[in-house]
């Protein structure tokens, strides 16, 4: 959600909604395909998949996934977790 207000904000609405529909497909794929590259130093079953100006935090499950936390690319992940 912030990203979509910071997105609002500062490129306007449809731009905002362009983006955050472009992360609604990659949570679809990352749900069915192991896209994201391992992060033992994180902690078990968490996986880093960079996207676009984000990267992406989550747990990977057997069903399903948790996005911990979509940082921007420039924000230190370690220093985060």
């Amino acid at each position: 959600m912030k990203i979509w207000i910071y997105g609002y904000w500062n490129y306007g609405e449809q731009l905002a909604d362009d983006y955050s529909a472009r992360f609604a497909q990659l949570f679809d794929k990352l749900a069915m395909f192991d896209l994201g590259r391992k992060r033992p130093d994180l902690g078990q079953q968490i996986y880093s998949l960079p996207f676009e100006q984000h990267i992406v935090i989550y747990r990977a499950e057997v069903d399903e996934i948790f996005i911990g936390r979509i940082l921007h690319h420039s924000q230190d992940v370690s220093a985060e977790f």
